[in-house]
């Protein structure tokens, strides 16, 4: 669950990334 909530983090961020 830890390493999931990381990925979920870092996918957002790469999405806020490419949204931007």
């Amino acid at each position: 669950m830890k390493r999931k909530s990381k990925v979920s983090i870092k996918g957002t961020l790469s999405i806020f990334l490419r949204n931007s």
